[in-house]
């Protein structure tokens, strides 16, 4: 258990641990209770760096990891895989002090973990932005959950992830296959989770919360093949009763409103609006990837109605978000002459947990290469 005397983290700590996994050994590195991250401009961090030798498993369960109004966080974790080693890693972040109406208001809050194979790096990252970005009314949830499993004593696991996340999208009436390999038992609010299978021995797992309980009973469930080799399945002790402990009140602080500076751009030249004219031009010969972005799971899910406009633009409002936050600090870097064959690195990590995507990515950067070349650029 990863414990401190202290009641959180304060600007200025920067906590950092290291573990290895010998050879057909098994490590759980959990905490005793949520991570709290106090005010302060200066922030606080926490890193993890870990390897795990051939038949080793490392599970990391920790309770969220909860920013305060005002805080600034930033998790940095890297876990090297020998072959086959196996991990279960889950990455919470919490919404902050909700019963005061203190929810999502950190200034800034990023988690970064690298699984690291000798084929292979993928990188699974959650970044939040300032509190300016996120209205909390349209915020519902209170729990954001990451979870991967690599290696082959991390499959089984994997699979319940797989069967849990089909028994949610049941739940929200989708038609699944097999939607009740899994119980979750009742919720207290809603709750979203898509998984998927990334490779033969590789699966990651998302989902959303609007109670920290339910994120509790999630994860118990589909940890619960875990329960052999650590002797208790993770996260079973911290539940007490059955259901829900009611809804909390959804009040946003009124002092928590951060400003931003104007940014400032540069004027276009006419060059520079037709070199952009033909980049976008979609006679340009670089190929295509057409994707709904999700529209028909949300559908499916019954989060968008075909009579009503405002959750489909909400649904792209937050799909644009999502492009710009990943893509755009990609652009920034190339732009400023960052070492592109490092940026082409990161984002092929980036995108490993969406293979399709992946595939496409180097397909039309191939095409774009091809049309520079060809215009001598």
């Amino acid at each position: 258990v990863l414990s401190s005397l202290g009641g959180g983290l304060l600007q200025g700590d920067a906590i950092a641990v290291e573990a290895r996994v010998g050879a057909g050994a098994t490590l759980q590195l959990s905490t005793q209770a949520s991570t709290k991250v106090y005010r302060g401009a200066r922030g606080a961090a926490q890193s993890l760096d870990a390897d795990v030798d051939a038949g080793g498993l490392l599970v990391v369960t920790p309770d969220a990891v909860t920013p305060f109004a005002g805080s600034r966080y930033e998790q940095k974790q890297t876990v090297t895989l020998a072959a086959g080693g196996s991990c279960v890693v889950v990455d919470w972040l919490g919404a902050g002090r909700s019963a005061n109406g203190e929810r999502w208001r950190s200034l800034a809050c990023t988690s970064r973990t690298a699984y690291v194979t000798a084929s292979r790096t993928l990188v699974d990252a959650v970044a939040l932005p300032g509190a300016h970005a996120i209205d909390a009314t349209d915020a519902w949830y209170d729990a954001v959950v990451s979870c991967v499993f690599a290696g082959p004593r991390a499959q089984e696991t994997g699979e319940k992830a797989l069967a849990v996340a089909r028994r949610l999208a049941a739940m929200r009436g989708a038609r699944v296959a097999d939607g009740a390999q899994a119980d979750v038992g009742p919720l207290a609010g809603a709750v979203l989770m898509g998984a998927g299978r990334v490779d033969d021995d590789l699966v990651v797992a998302r989902f959303c919360a609007e109670a920290p309980e339910d994120a509790y009973r999630i994860l118990k469930e589909a940890l619960a093949p875990l329960e052999g080799a650590l002797g208790e399945a993770p996260y079973a002790e911290r539940l007490h009763g059955v259901g829900g402990f009611g809804r909390r009140a959804r009040v946003p602080a009124e002092d928590a409103v951060v400003d931003v500076a104007d940014a400032s751009s540069t004027p276009m030249t006419p060059e520079h609006v037709l070199a952009l004219s033909q980049l976008v031009d979609s006679a340009l010969p670089t190929g295509a990837f057409a994707h709904s972005g999700g529209l028909e799971a949300a559908a499916q899910l019954n989060l968008l109605r075909a009579d009503d406009e405002a959750s489909l633009v909400r649904f792209l409002g937050q799909l644009r978000a999502s492009h710009y936050s990943l893509y755009v600090p990609f652009f920034d870097a190339a732009y400023r002459g960052e070492d592109l064959a490092a940026l082409d690195a990161a984002l092929d990590a980036l995108l490993a947990p969406a293979p399709p995507a992946q595939r496409a990515s180097l397909a039309q950067g191939a095409g774009l290469r091809r049309v520079a070349g060809a215009l001598g650029g």
